[in-house]
């Protein structure tokens, strides 16, 4: 008898990014922001946009 995962289709791949975006004035950090986003390649580079894009109109403020 097979187990499930035996039975299951090749597993897609999943990816995964750990970003730090880091605010920095005078030499030091004034801001910090972390994400961390698994999943499909599509899905991972649209957080990491996201992700940027959020921290920079945070940091324009």
């Amino acid at each position: 008898m097979s187990t499930p995962h035996e039975d299951a289709g090749p597993a897609a791949p999943i990816h995964r990014a750990d970003l730090t975006f880091h605010e920095i004035r005078d030499g030091r950090r004034v801001k910090e922001m972390a994400v961390d986003a698994r999943g499909s390649a599509a899905f991972v580079t649209r957080m990491a946009e996201a992700a940027a894009r959020a921290f920079e109109e945070e940091t324009t403020r």
